[in-house]
C-alpha cells in the first residue's frame, strides 16, 4: 500500500461495532470452533509438508514431479484422475458443517495472483505458483513458510465472513482491510507471525510495533494496520474508504487474543 496515493473515494465505512465471533458465543461453541481450526490448519499443513519432502526427494535422484503430483500421492483423498493438475482434495469434516475441501493452484504468469481464498462453503483455495517454482531446501522452507500464513487467515474465514478486493487501488485495498471480517484473519495471521517470532511470549504492542517499524518492506500488511492505520493525517485523509482508527484498534484486540490462541497451541506454529 502506498500511504499517501489515495484522494478520493466514497464513504462506505460501516459504523457498527466491531467484535470477535467468540464474543457473542458459549463456551462449548468457542471450544468447537478451535479445535476444527486446529484440525483443519493441521491437516492442510502436514499434507503440504509431507509433498515438500517427497518432491525434495524426487529432486534428489534428478527426477521431475509436479508438487500436485506429490500432493495427489500424499493425499489420496482427491478427485484428480478427472480434474488433472486442479483436483480437490478432501478433508474430514472435523464437525464442520460443509465438506470441506481444498484447491492448489498456480499461475506463473501473474505474479499478483491471491496467495488464497475461501468461497464461504468450506473450499479453501491456496495459491502454490512460489512452491512449484522452489528448487532448493530453503526455497521450499520459505514458500512453505508463506502459505502457512496464507492458511492461518482462511481458516480463520470458516467463521470470519471476510470480503474480496475488487480492484488493485488503494482505495479498494482500505475498504477490504476495513472489513470485520478481513481484521479478524489479518489479525490471526499477524498474531501468527508474531508468536513465531516471539515465541512463549504475550502479546505486547510496542514490541510489534517496533519490529513493524524496522521491517516496513518486509511486514507491510503489519506496518499499514498498526502504524499507518493509527495516524490521524491518514485517518482524515482516507476517512471516506474506511474507519483506520476503529480497524486499527479492534485489530490490536484480535492479534491479542490470537497470540493467547497460539499459546494455548504452540504446535500450530
Amino acid at each position: 500500500m502506498e500511504q499517501d496515493t489515495l484522494e478520493t473515494g466514497k464513504n462506505i465505512a460501516k459504523e457498527e461495532s466491531y467484535k470477535l465471533p467468540e464474543e457473542t458465543l458459549s463456551p462449548e461453541e468457542i471450544e468447537k470452533r478451535e479445535k476444527i481450526k486446529v484440525q483443519v490448519f493441521s491437516h492442510l499443513k502436514n499434507k503440504l509438508r509431507e509433498a515438500v519432502a517427497m518432491k525434495l526427494d524426487s529432486l534428489a535422484k534428478n527426477e521431475e514431479i509436479d508438487i500436485v503430483d506429490c500432493l495427489k500421492k500424499v493425499w489420496p483423498e482427491n478427485d484428480g484422475a478427472h480434474r488433472g493438475i486442479k483436483p480437490i482434495f478432501y478433508l474430514p469434516t472435523y464437525d464442520f458443517k460443509n465438506k470441506l475441501t481444498a484447491r492448489f493452484v498456480r499461475n506463473p504468469e501473474k505474479d499478483t495472483i491471491s496467495p488464497g481464498s475461501y468461497d464461504g462453503n468450506g473450499e479453501i483455495t491456496i495459491n502454490v505458483t512460489k512452491l512449484v517454482a522452489a528448487k532448493t531446501t530453503g526455497d521450499f522452507n520459505s514458500c512453505l513458510d508463506e502459505i502457512y500464513t496464507v492458511l492461518i487467515h482462511e481458516v480463520e474465514h470458516l467463521y470470519a465472513e471476510g470480503t474480496d478486493q475488487m480492484d488493485s487501488d488503494i482505495f479498494s485495498w482500505v475498504e477490504y482491510a476495513c472489513d470485520e471480517g478481513e481484521i479478524i484473519a489479518n489479525g490471526t495471521d499477524i498474531a501468527f507471525l508474531y508468536a513465531k517470532k516471539f515465541q512463549g511470549e504475550d502479546f505486547n504492542k510496542e514490541k510489534l510495533t517496533t519490529w513493524a517499524s524496522e521491517n516496513k518492506d518486509s511486514l507491510t500488511k503489519i506496518w499499514n494496520y498498526i502504524i499507518a492505520f493509527n495516524d490521524p493525517v491518514k485517518q482524515e485523509k482516507y476517512k471516506e474508504s474506511g474507519n483506520m482508527k476503529r480497524a486499527h484498534d479492534f485489530i490490536i484486540k484480535v492479534i491479542e487474543d490470537r497470540v493467547k490462541y497460539f499459546l494455548r497451541h504452540p504446535e500450530l506454529l
